[in-house]
């Protein structure tokens, strides 16, 4: 999002930030137990060994908080895959929902899936949505949403903090989308100041180490 104007086009066509927020869907799914990640052993393409992660059903009978409700439908995409189908693993999901063809050529259609992240922030009085000549614009309502999560993320990387679970994946989940961009680190630039990020490296590898063992079933 811009911050000035509240432009939010790159959820239509930017891949880094449309696959960071199914990404962020995907594991706060797992942080609430409504999946689970299976991992076992098994080889890549060439026939080299590679750990495979694939996704479960986690808890069925408890309904999502009222916070995350609004990922029911994303939720439902998962669980009856799984009850008809053998699991996907992490990758297979993510190159299947972020490069999956329009809806009215039968895909996915990843807009849907991100419309149901702006809607949230617009029900929960974070954004507004208002019509422009060339689509729509979200400006900002409650800037301290965003800014509780930076300062989160700025104690841990920077002041040392302990971090919880979701700061670290979270943390990951932005480093990993500005990998994908040239010349630019969108997303950990507006947290850390140039010269933070400059020596946050350290302390980056040691927040990566803790978000390589999440929650997960082992294969038995």
């Amino acid at each position: 999002q811009d911050d000035t104007t509240g432009d939010m086009s790159g959820r239509k066509t930017d891949l880094a930030v449309q696959g960071m927020a199914v990404a962020a869907m995907i594991v706060d799914l797992i942080l609430m137990g409504k999946l689970i990640i299976r991992t076992e052993d098994g080889t890549n393409f060439l026939g080299y060994k590679r750990e495979k992660c694939s996704l479960v059903n986690g808890d069925a009978e408890s309904p999502l908080p009222e916070q995350a409700a609004f990922m029911g439908d994303f939720l439902k995409v998962f669980t009856e895959h799984n009850s008809k189908k053998a699991p996907k693993t992490v990758e297979k999901w993510m190159e299947d929902i972020v490069l999956s063809a329009p809806s009215f050529l039968g895909g996915t259609d990843i807009k849907t899936y991100i419309d149901l992240i702006t809607n949230s922030l617009i029900a929960k009085s974070i954004v507004r949505k208002e019509s422009v000549w060339n689509g729509s614009r979200f400006p900002t309502d409650d800037p301290t949403a965003e800014a509780a999560v930076k300062d989160r993320m700025r104690a841990v990387i920077v002041d040392g903090a302990e971090p919880d679970l979701f700061t670290t994946v979270l943390v990951q989940l932005s480093v990993e989308a500005d990998k994908t961009m040239l010349f630019s680190n969108p997303f950990m630039r507006s947290v850390l100041s140039k010269e933070e990020y400059k020596n946050a490296g350290p302390r980056l590898k040691e927040l990566k180490e803790m978000a390589d063992t999440p929650l997960e079933e082992e294969a038995k």
